[in-house]
């Protein structure tokens, strides 16, 4: 039986046409892209922008987590997004290919924060993308937000497998560790995180030493390198880094990397 369009969904439409994918559009509404499209041509919203390949420069602010004000923007502009002007109706507004922006967005990582960028939310993503999500989000402060009861039952479920520790659900659910032992003190759950016994006496290996060189000589922190050598705690890193360079100063071993380079 053909599911009748609400009020609510229909204002979406209206709200996001032009600005994100048919695709996009379909998913939010658990709609197929066939039924967005008969619907759009019944409020005659116009021809969609290039199938999806544009996004309005607003709209992908906001998907990446940017408040679309004076001075955001100008940060982009100053770093000259390509843009292009597009017009819908009567409306003009400034517009990013979506393959142009993920080029551009690779040479300005530094600008650009990630940790909120929904996964795939502008489709196919370069193998970069989740590198960097995971790096902002292992960097990022936790911001304090209500749980939500989709994130109590992912809790439950992950703890339930009984193979992560704290430190692994948090990063999981992206969340602090002590927002994590709160949670599960309020909920009153008696099932916890387990403990794994690191085992920081042990050799390092080839593959650990590259791995520590290589993220040091990249500009990673401690924090960041540790996620990548999750058999190491961050005390322990920092002391192998001391052994080596004679300081635990990441900044100073880059330093001295530099003049010998």
């Amino acid at each position: 039986m053909r599911r009748v369009w609400t009020q609510e969904e229909t204002t979406y439409l209206k709200d996001n046409w032009g600005t994100i994918s048919v695709k996009t559009i379909a998913k939010t509404l658990n709609r197929s892209e066939g039924s967005v499209l008969s619907k759009r041509d019944k409020l005659k919203l116009g021809a969609f922008l290039e199938s999806g390949d544009y996004i309005t420069l607003n709209q992908l602010m906001k998907v990446v987590g940017y408040p679309v004000c004076g001075q955001a923007v100008k940060v982009w502009v100053d770093r000259e997004i390509p843009t292009i002007n597009k017009k819908v109706n009567n409306s003009n507004f400034k517009a990013v290919r979506i393959n142009e922006f993920w080029k551009w967005a690779e040479k300005n990582q530094e600008i650009l924060d990630f940790s909120r960028l929904e996964r795939y939310i502008l489709g196919k993503e370069p193998e970069w993308v989740e590198v960097k999500r995971q790096k902002d989000i292992i960097n990022k402060p936790y911001r304090r937000r209500l749980w939500t009861k989709s994130e109590d039952e992912r809790l439950i479920f992950l703890l339930s497998q009984y193979k992560y520790n704290c430190t692994e659900v948090a990063k999981k659910m992206q969340r602090s560790e002590d927002s994590i032992r709160n949670r599960l003190h309020r909920l009153n759950i008696k099932t916890r995180p387990v403990i794994k016994n690191i085992k920081n006496t042990q050799r390092w290996t080839k593959e650990e030493m590259n791995t520590l060189k290589e993220l040091i000589k990249k500009g990673d922190d401690y924090k960041t390198i540790q996620s990548f050598i999750p058999n190491r705690t961050v005390k322990s890193l920092r002391t192998k880094v001391y052994t080596i360079y004679g300081t635990g100063n990441l900044e100073k071993v880059r330093k001295e990397g530099d003049r010998n380079d």
